[in-house]
């Protein structure tokens, strides 16, 4: 008997156990949430900010949101630094960016409206498949920031989801570190394609003033009786005076 129960608790818990084994398998082949769908660019232009944007340009450290091993701020923030010259943007140096950022914060603080900030967040930077196939997944959120009226005020902003490539002869002879810094500088590339030139946008045109209706002018007094005076013209809308035909003269009577 007793070993028939032994028995019996043991299907049961062997019953269990392979529950929670297929449990554990479905839920390893559940997908995970959806992402944004690689490819995806979404920009933003203020046109009346951007039009007065100055040309002085604080590149702050990037925001690591993803929580890859492999960081990408530091190629990253070079890359944009180094592009920002050719949107005719005058970047100040990073080490002097980086004096600026006070404990505790995560960037400078800006000493006027003279000054723009280029702030970037990372969201994804999955290098899942770099070494087998030189692939990396990633999402990246940009921002032009300038303080006007006592608040910061997004100029422009861009996110990007996009797979970078490398070629697999890279790969083979390069290190990991060296492959971050080749597909940052093509996320840089890609990021400030979508950045306007300094001075391209136009500002929105200013809005025409309401216009009103102009006084009717009163119509021409016209004479009510009298010839009008010689070498004068009719006032408008006044039937002219009918011409007098002269009078004939009677021919002379045969005597």
């Amino acid at each position: 008997m007793q070993i028939a129960e032994s028995r019996a608790k043991m299907a049961r818990a062997a019953g269990l156990a392979g529950i929670v084994l297929c449990l554990g398998v479905l839920a390893c082949r559940v997908p995970a949430a959806p992402r944004t769908p690689l490819g995806t660019t979404e920009t933003t232009v203020e046109p009346q900010g951007f039009s007065l944007a100055p040309a002085d340009v604080l590149v702050a450290p990037v925001r690591d949101m993803s929580g890859a091993f492999d960081s990408v701020r530091a190629p990253l923030r070079q890359a944009l630094y180094t592009g920002l010259v050719a949107r005719l943007f005058s970047p100040l140096r990073l080490e002097h960016v980086d004096g600026r950022i006070e404990s505790g914060r995560a960037e400078p603080t800006l000493d006027g409206s003279d000054e723009i900030l280029l702030r970037t967040s990372v969201y994804r930077w999955d290098t899942g498949a770099l070494e087998s196939n030189g692939v990396v997944e990633t999402e990246v959120e940009v921002e032009l920031v300038r303080p006007l009226d006592g608040a910061p005020t997004v100029l422009w902003r861009t996110f990007l989801s996009r797979r970078l490539t490398v070629e697999m002869p890279t790969v083979r002879r390069s290190s990991r570190g060296e492959l971050v810094r080749v597909l940052a500088d093509r996320l840089g590339a890609e990021i400030l394609l979508e950045l306007p030139p300094r001075g391209s946008v136009a500002p929105p045109p200013a809005a025409e003033p309401t216009r009103g209706i102009a006084p009717q002018s009163s119509p021409a007094t016209q004479p009510t009786d009298g010839p009008a005076p010689a070498g004068s013209a009719p006032a408008p809308g006044a039937t002219p005076p009918a011409s007098v035909a002269p009078r004939p003269v009677p021919p002379a009577r045969l005597q």
